[in-house]
């Protein structure tokens, strides 16, 4: 069975005839709505150019007109204030005309016409002063003509209530004293450069110079040393590292006749601590046994002990005569003491009771160090101390100093040690303030440079740096990352971010000697005298400005 799809060409030219003048109609009906031939730009492309083009000038013209009218407003609002002024200046002229007639006048009326043109004055002020449209007042002064100053040799100034004529005109400038300043205090650190502080652009009164963070060296702080240890012992620096030990008499013989029984006492301390004490060991000897199997039979019992096991052995001479009792470290931080000691045999050798022995340590440390007292930007140095025992903080703190001297050299150090008040501590630091200096301690092996250990340092993996002095000038503020001790130095103080050449600023010394403790906290007053000047218009009268 076939299909057929039918037709109406008839209807459909019929529906888009009435879409067309549909289309048309709403045109023409969008002409008449909104009274305009052009409503969009297919209505006529260059026609709506120039239609916009004239809706934006007669929008201007609106507004102009609108202007006129408002500043017409402000016109009369003045005018109107002038006429109340104008009333009240002829009536104060009639009353000082009547009040100048003495011949009839007496006293009562004259303080009459007088509190009339006193109140007529007030009222006149009052006016002056509340005149205003919207919030612009037009009678006070604050309208003045105004002409500014646009030579590139000039800086904040203006001609006021000037009167000038339309055109160019010369001004003539002549300095005539410098500025000045005073502070009302150096027990900051800070003090002014100078007599006068040479203060650039600040306007005269009183500054505010507040230190609100002081300067610090850069230091490296040890931890508390035992100076001497439980038997008098005093802190031991040596060329070489050795444990601490005691041995026997001489004269160990491996003959028959050794057997029988041997006993020691011993007790260790390590670090100034608290003392192990009294621990006893005791072993039976056979006949004919060496120093070497007698050490080996104590140091079996010993490292079954739990205080000691691992700080204390027993060893014995290449040629086997003596016996000894060592720690197992090495260094000053380790001590010993026999309490007693007593053999079956002689031959087995002797040791005297309450015999003690402190081990010592290689007195070196090596430091970076950045210091300007020095004129060097970095130095690594070996710091070398003399050796011996030292009973004292005090005495360990000069050998320390003079072996810094050695290494950075000069009286002036790049690095100074100290005695941490109240404390067994060391303090190094460097001679100078501020985050341009620092300290690093150092190692070159595990057992080259062993002095931090005893002194309880541990090794830097990254400087320390010095803390910076922070400055505020008029609540601007500056940090100050070199504060010198071997020589003043001159610092700029800004009060204000922007173009250096332009800033208000004042250039203030820091009077730092040895003596001194570099920048403190606290508040400053600056107070400043601005430059003044001659100033001529046109080669008129000069007058003295600030």
């Amino acid at each position: 069975m076939s299909l057929r799809i039918n037709n109406n060409i008839a209807a459909i030219n019929a529906h888009r005839n009435l879409t067309g003048t549909t289309r048309a109609l709403a045109g023409s009906m969008e002409k008449l709505s909104s009274g305009y031939r052009i409503n969009r730009a297919s209505d006529d492309p260059a026609g709506l150019v120039i239609s916009e083009q004239f809706r934006a000038q007669i929008a201007g013209l609106g507004r102009a007109i609108e202007n006129s009218e408002g500043s017409i407003n402000m016109i009369q609002t003045a005018e109107g204030s002038l006429n109340e002024l104008n009333s009240l200046l002829i009536s104060m002229r009639e009353l000082a005309i009547h009040a100048a007639n003495e011949g009839f006048n007496d006293t009562d009326q004259l303080a009459a016409d007088q509190a009339e043109i006193s109140n007529a004055l007030a009222t006149i002020d009052r006016i002056a002063v509340n005149t205003q449209f919207g919030t612009k007042k037009l009678l006070d002064g604050s309208n003045a003509n105004t002409a500014t100053i646009t030579s590139a040799n000039s800086s904040n100034m203006s001609v006021i209530e000037s009167g000038l004529n339309t055109g160019a005109h010369s001004l003539q400038v002549t300095k005539v004293t410098d500025s000045t300043a005073t502070l009302n205090t150096t027990s900051l650190g800070i003090s002014l450069s100078g007599t006068a502080g040479n203060p650039d652009n600040l306007v005269d009164g009183i500054h505010n110079i507040d230190v609100v963070q002081a300067s610090d060296v850069a230091s490296k702080t040890s931890g508390s040393v035992a100076i001497t240890d439980a038997w008098g012992n005093g802190f031991n620096v040596q060329a070489a590292q050795t444990s601490a030990g005691v041995s026997s008499t001489t004269g160990f013989a491996a003959t028959v006749g050794n057997e029988g029984t041997a006993t020691v006492v011993l007790s260790y301390q390590q670090n100034g601590e608290s003392v192990i004490a009294n621990k006893t060991f005791s072993i039976t000897i056979a006949s004919n046994s060496t120093a070497t199997n007698v050490a080996a039979m104590f140091n079996a019992q010993i490292s079954a002990d739990n205080d000691i096991g691992n700080l204390i052995q027993a060893t014995s001479s290449a040629s086997g005569a003596t016996l000894a009792f060592v720690t197992s470290n090495a260094g000053t931080q380790y001590s010993l003491n026999v309490e007693s000691f007593s053999a079956a045999s002689a031959s087995v050798g002797t040791i005297a009771s309450d015999t003690n022995s402190r081990g010592a340590s290689l007195g070196t440390l090596n430091f970076t160090v950045e210091s300007e007292a020095t004129g060097a930007s970095a130095m690594t140095d070996t710091v070398t101390m003399a050796t011996g025992a030292y009973g004292t903080m005090a005495a360990l703190n000069t050998s320390l100093n003079a072996a810094i001297a050695t290494a950075f050299g000069g009286a002036v150090n790049a690095l100074q040690s100290s005695v941490v008040s109240g404390s067994n501590s060391l303090s190094f630091t460097t001679f100078d303030e501020g985050s341009d200096y620092s300290i690093q301690l150092n190692t070159e092996g595990s057992e080259s440079y062993r002095l931090e250990d005893a002194l309880n340092m541990t090794v830097d993996t990254t400087k320390h740096s010095g803390i910076n002095a922070i400055v505020s000038f008029d609540n601007f503020r500056t940090d100050i990352t070199s504060v010198k001790y071997a020589a003043a130095s001159t610092v700029t103080l800004y009060n204000k971010a922007g173009d250096a050449s332009t800033l208000g600023r004042g250039s203030t010394l820091l009077e730092l000697g040895t003596a001194a403790n570099g920048i403190n906290t606290g508040n400053l007053l600056l107070d400043v005298a601005a430059s003044t000047y001659s100033v001529a218009l046109d080669g008129g009268t000069s007058t003295t400005a600030t």
